[in-house]
């Protein structure tokens, strides 16, 4: 039984296609034998919705109750991603974790906060923590989905959902660009090519960091 399951990440800005391209691909793994698993981690706001939900104006109290769930989920996040990436997989003996979002997407909106409500302190004290973290329940690969953002808004439209702000998704472009730069096994998918050569594509680089970290397990024990 190895030590860790290979944990794979998906990110892109919303609408990219990150649930569509995880549920083929995990689909594909089943298929060939793999135990794979596939899960969602992302920041999760209470405090900031109650306190829309109560109309409690001024911009004082949305900072104040931002700066709290952002608090919050310094602590969640961690946990969560530890259980759902590490902890299950580890016990039910699941080779590769397909996730969704996982800490890099939710340093989006940390990032978002520090640059909209000047949360800068506070967001950078909780992003060196969730860095540290990052290491010990962390990733071994990324998928970067990309899509013009053109496309974004059609997408958004089909299935019902509101439009997302020029800044979100300049966040999350930041964030991801920084994130990838540190990662050794990423690969960009542009979500506008036909979706089974994608999918292709994810899978061969997928099974590709499965036989590099086989290699590398073995090889150490």
């Amino acid at each position: 039984m190895r030590e860790k399951p290979i944990v794979i990440v998906f990110v892109g800005n919303v609408g990219a296609g990150k649930s569509t391209h995880i549920s083929l691909a995990f689909n594909e793994l089943r298929k060939r034998g793999v135990k794979a698993r596939k899960v969602y981690v992302k920041t999760l706001f209470i405090i900031t919705p109650l306190l829309g939900k109560l109309q409690i104006p001024g911009r004082a109290s949305w900072r104040i109750s931002v700066a709290l769930d952002l608090l919050l989920n310094g602590i969640y996040l961690p946990l969560l991603a530890w259980v759902k990436t590490i902890l299950v997989p580890v016990v039910k003996n699941e080779e590769v974790v397909l996730v969704e979002e996982h800490l890099v997407g939710s340093l989006v909106d940390y990032f978002h906060a520090a640059a909209i409500l000047s949360l800068v302190p506070l967001v950078r004290h909780i992003i060196r923590f969730l860095a540290k973290i990052s290491r010990i329940c962390g990733w071994q690969a990324i998928v970067y989905l990309q899509v013009d953002k053109s496309l974004l808004k059609d997408r958004w439209k089909k299935r019902g959902s509101p439009d997302e702000s020029k800044a979100y998704l300049l966040a999350q472009d930041v964030v991801f660009k920084i994130a990838s730069k540190h990662s050794e096994n990423v690969v960009y998918i542009n979500t506008a090519r036909s979706l089974e050569s994608n999918v292709h594509s994810v899978l061969n680089f997928i099974l590709g960091v499965v036989k590099r970290y086989e290699a590398s397990y073995h090889s150490s024990i």
